[in-house]
């Protein structure tokens, strides 16, 4: 699974799409940003983001 966008979700908050490299089946999560156990690091979804985005200009 690849990141494609980050999206903001009026009752969900940040959401990420993902699509597999293998048979394009896209799925979005839930970016758990505000968690105090284990959150996700916003500069490391933009990063992964600017990753992909070089993915699909090869």
């Amino acid at each position: 699974m690849i990141p494609l966008r980050i999206v903001m979700h009026s009752k969900k908050g940040y959401m990420v799409e993902h699509q597999c490299k293998v048979c394009g089946y896209r799925s979005v999560n839930k970016l758990a940003l505000d968690d105090p156990r284990q959150p996700d690091e916003m500069e490391v979804v933009l990063d992964l983001i600017r990753k992909s985005a070089r993915f699909f200009d090869e």
